[in-house]
């Protein structure tokens, strides 16, 4: 029965639930970015993202090009996500913007 449940997760099961969670997650992260600036996550720490120009709430098409390149990222090698995540680590204008926020036009900004 063991062999029969690994062969149903690989069966397509575990590639729908990894559908489902990207477009669950993909909703949420899009729809508080452009309607609060701010994840539940990121209100709680302080930090909202703002759009490099105005500094207001991201649009919608910035807000999927922050929430998808980490995603594909994660989907192509799950470790490549993780680096996507810690770019702001390693961004040499000191503004400590990710991958993602150069793409996206956009910067984490403290509120606190």
């Amino acid at each position: 029965t063991t062999h029969n449940a690994s062969f149903q997760l690989y069966n397509g099961d575990y590639f729908k639930y990894v559908l489902i969670m990207l477009i669950i997650t993909g909703i949420y992260e899009v729809s508080m970015l452009v309607t609060r600036g701010a994840t539940l996550g990121k209100m709680a720490v302080g930090v909202r993202v703002a759009r490099l120009a105005d500094g207001q709430n991201p649009d919608v098409g910035a807000a999927v090009t922050r929430w998808v390149i980490p995603a594909v990222a994660g989907a192509i090698f799950g470790l490549l996500e993780l680096v996507v995540y810690l770019s702001p680590f390693f961004d040499s204008s000191h503004r400590n913007r990710g991958w993602y926020d150069y793409a996206a036009k956009t910067i984490a900004v403290r509120t606190k």
